[in-house]
């Protein structure tokens, strides 16, 4: 009896520490979706299937006999899912790349349909409650394509990530076309736009993201909707900086895992971390902010390490083999301007060893001469101060 008991207790405690562990480790990143999140099964037959068109030809079958207009564009939305999970599985089977360029064709393909589909609707969301169900149904659908399409963006070879980028930029279109089509004037844009981004699974943190998409989309959308789409962005970047300005000491470090791993434009993320930097007046929120401006540099200098490395006199490493000299000396350039708009009095010594020590030796000299530790004299103004060619105060 006395050993069950002991038994119980030690079980007891063992899952009493899984779930304190789960709870103080678990960080949801939104890329991180199934096919179910999309209202569609795991797909056993994909693009490059020999057998895939009998997949394409039912649902021609089944859009063909769907004649409510409702109807069809919820069904060629059901498609154009299908097509993004079949993709998102190729990439995940580290497919060849000819098959991958084949789900990226009939992602394409799909997504077209669907908005040409949802184009034929001629009511409104305000004046048909399907309408209306249909529009947040599709608003949330896509901000999810959009988190996933960024994650497949990251994941694909360098000769697929041109085309996944294109891919993206057309989905923003069409989904600003579709989405203003069928509302009646930019505040109401507004209004739905905000409230079904909200209910699309994710962190606690999901608005940095929210607003990271916004401010893509606002340079999509048709101009008499770009004002809308601008204030949903300022009301979403209003929401997530209550979160930082509030947020618990054992959540710092959910934030951080948060932004070191999630995917989409550095730049636009700096972006955006500047604008909170701004805002907000805790100093131990400016420093979390700092820190998370710095871990999404080092993967910058990371990513951008792993792919340039230009040596004078020296070829392009196959990596980069893609591009001539100048356009791989603007990229690094443009990257490493971006790391010098970090703020090192607050970054102190941990930027200038993880980030720019790395790399000053494939550093154009102009780029380097710019940078600096605390506002310190480089390193030649020294000199040249100490030879009396300059004074201090040049």
């Amino acid at each position: 009896m006395r050993k069950i008991i002991i038994t119980l207790l030690v079980l007891a405690f063992f899952s009493f520490g899984l779930t304190v562990l789960a709870e103080e480790t678990e960080t949801t990143i939104e890329e991180e979706i199934s096919a179910q999140d999309l209202g569609v099964s795991d797909p056993s037959l994909l693009p490059d299937s020999p057998f895939y068109f009998f997949k394409t030809l039912g649902r021609t079958i089944q859009s063909a006999f769907t004649f409510n207009a409702v109807k069809k564009a919820e069904l060629r939305e059901k498609f154009a899912n299908e097509a993004l999970v079949e993709m998102q599985k190729m990439v995940d089977m580290e497919k060849e790349n000819d098959s991958i360029e084949k789900g990226i064709q009939n992602y394409q393909k799909e997504l077209q349909a669907a908005k040409q589909t949802a184009e034929k609707i001629k009511e409104k969301a305000e004046e048909n409650e399907q309408v209306g169900l249909f529009l947040d149904k599709f608003i949330q659908q896509q901000t999810i394509h959009q988190r996933v399409l960024q994650n497949i963006e990251e994941n694909v070879p360098d000769e697929v990530f041109e085309k996944i980028s294109q891919v993206r930029a057309e989905h923003l279109e069409k989904f600003g076309e579709v989405m203003t089509k069928l509302e009646n004037n930019s505040e109401q844009v507004r209004e739905r736009l905000e409230k079904n981004i909200q209910e699309v699974k994710g962190s606690e943190f999901q608005d940095f993201k929210n607003i990271e998409m916004l401010k893509e989309l606002e340079e999509k959308v048709p101009e008499e909707a770009r004002e809308a789409i601008k204030e949903a962005a300022q009301n979403t970047f209003d929401r997530l900086k209550t979160v930082i300005e509030n947020i618990a000491p054992e959540a710092t470090e959910k934030f951080e895992v948060y932004t070191e791993t999630m995917s989409g434009n550095k730049e636009r993320q700096m972006e955006i971390i500047n604008d909170l930097k701004e805002a907000v007046n805790n100093q131990n929120t400016i420093n979390l902010l700092e820190k998370a401006k710095v871990e999404i540099m080092e993967r910058v200098r990371t990513e951008t390490t792993e792919r340039i490395r230009i040596e004078e006199g020296e070829p392009l490493q196959e990596a980069t083999q893609g591009m001539n000299r100048e356009e791989e000396k603007v990229q690094l350039q443009t990257q490493m301007q971006l790391m010098q708009e970090i703020n090192l009095d607050a970054a102190g010594n941990i930027l200038e060893e993880k980030i720019l020590n790395p790399i000053k030796d494939i550093l154009p000299g102009q780029i380097m001469n710019t940078s600096g530790q605390n506002g310190a004299t480089n390193a030649k103004q020294q000199q040249m101060q100490q030879t009396g060619q300059i004074t201090p105060q040049q």
